[in-house]
């Protein structure tokens, strides 16, 4: 016999069965998608055996005491007797916490680390879906159960509710539903007390859907970009001083210095330097080949030998943000005074800085835009309904999934609307369809379950064709 086991107050009790004295009924509903599965349970008796904030489980479905209503019903020696009835929900009712989640990433988010983020909030349930994709943005502060949603659509999926063992997957829908067998009368079905079988004529429209490609976002090659920096931005280091004599008695100082700076592009973000890239002195022309670096520069500069007074490395790099390029110039220069004299510091830098002013860039980098319009139809006739618009979605596979999961849900869902005089839950394969809602109730006067049932299914091609 099916035994409803249950707890009082959050202390385990005995599971009971449904021969229970005082126990009238059990309905257990259940959705397919982001609803909570309810329990209402109706005793009668002179106390009442749960209290808001217990749990109940019933067909493996535990959910939490909401409400407790108490009515009277009838008079007894030992005192009144009441009859309780106990509605309890399961945590999806909960998830209308606003979480605040934004994220704007060059390199991209991995849908699996959005999910991590997601299951941190909703547990004990958990999202079983593995997809390394990469999403570059999500912008939202909205509920979790709309995050959800969001994240079926970055994917083109249905997200379904598995309420017996706590866990969300998505589902591609057409695949998912299956397709519906009717039932054959002539056979029989012992579990079948009444059905309809309903097929319905689609209206003559596909589905068109717009929307952002996240990637792949077009590469370009940006030719002819001069970039130069006034004498104020740089930042300006002394490495080291040295002395050359010039053979008659006279000596030269010069100063090792290295020029930091950063240059900011608001239009789009560099993705590779080039080592074709041009880097001028508006006097000396251009440097190339072992003087150019286009990587991350050392953290510690080699000292020059004191005798190449022409020295100097240029490194051009992009860190985190791809929108900056970086810029360190490694150069000699003169001096213009001696070291012991009091304007010696100010003098380098005064120099330093006009030397630094000469030098610009000709840029030749790939670069990536951030994002580039899609629009995507589902085939019906040339008579289209604009039904979603603007996804922000994973990858180029999805636009075509979102097309027909809308389509399907607008104009292919075949269905079953049937009862049984069995137990069914949401998401369980009936007649080749599957289970998408359910009112199930056991009655003590008739001892056994009777299921009120919607099973959908059939697919996109059926109807178009």
């Amino acid at each position: 016999m099916k035994t409803l086991s249950y707890t009082i107050d959050g202390d385990d009790m005995a599971e009971i069965d449904y021969s229970k004295s005082g126990l009238v009924s059990v309905a257990l509903k259940t959705e397919m998608n982001l609803s909570p599965a309810a329990i209402t349970i109706i005793e009668k008796g002179f106390e009442k055996s749960y209290s808001k904030g217990s749990e109940v489980t019933v067909d493996g479905i535990t959910a939490k005491v909401k409400t407790v209503k108490k009515k009277y019903y009838a008079k007894a020696a030992s005192g009144p007797k009441f009859e309780f009835t106990y509605t309890a929900e399961n945590e999806p009712a909960l998830w209308t916490e606003t979480f605040s989640y934004h994220f704007f990433e060059w390199s991209g988010k991995e849908v699996n680390e959005m999910i991590a983020d997601i299951n941190e909030k909703i547990s004990p349930w958990t999202i079983q879906h593995s997809d390394a994709t990469k999403i570059r943005q999500y912008d939202s502060d909205g509920t979790l159960t709309q995050m959800i949603k969001d994240l079926g659509d970055i994917l083109g999926l249905f997200p379904v509710l598995h309420h017996d063992t706590k866990i969300i997957t998505f589902e591609d829908i057409t695949t998912y539903a299956g397709r519906i067998t009717e039932p054959d009368l002539t056979t029989g079905d012992a579990n079948l007390e009444e059905y309809e079988y309903i097929e319905e004529e689609s209206d003559p429209t596909g589905t068109r859907v717009n929307g952002v490609y996240n990637k792949p976002f077009y590469s370009a090659v940006i030719d002819n970009k001069y970039v130069s920096v006034q004498e104020s931005a740089w930042s300006i280091e002394l490495l080291n001083t040295f002395e050359i004599d010039n053979g008659e008695g006279l000596t030269t100082t010069y100063a090792e210095i290295l020029g930091t700076t950063s240059v900011e592009f608001e239009d789009f973000e560099i993705d590779l330097v080039k080592d074709t890239t041009g880097v001028y002195n508006f006097i000396s022309g251009s440097i190339s080949g072992d003087d150019l670096h286009i990587n991350n520069p050392p953290e510690e500069y080699a000292a020059y030998d004191g005798l190449d007074i022409s020295a100097r490395e240029i490194f051009l790099y992009a860190d985190d943000n791809l929108h900056e390029l970086n810029i360190e110039l490694h150069i000699i220069i003169v001096a213009g005074t001696t070291v012991d004299s009091n304007a010696f510091l100010s003098t380098i830098e005064r120099n330093a800085r006009k030397e630094l002013a000469r030098w610009y860039l000709l840029l030749d980098a790939d670069v990536t835009a951030t994002g580039d319009y899609f629009e995507v139809e589902e085939a019906g006739t040339s008579d289209l309904v604009t039904s979603q618009t603007y996804y922000n979605i994973a990858s180029e596979s999805v636009p075509d999934k979102l097309a027909k999961r809308i389509h399907w849900w607008k104009q292919n869902k075949s269905k079953i609307n049937a009862t049984f005089s069995q137990n069914f839950k949401a998401g369980d394969t009936k007649y080749g369809g599957r289970v998408y809602s359910s009112n199930a109730t056991w009655k003590k006067s008739t001892g056994e379950w009777i299921s009120t049932v919607e099973i959908i299914g059939g697919t996109p091609s059926e109807q178009q064709n």
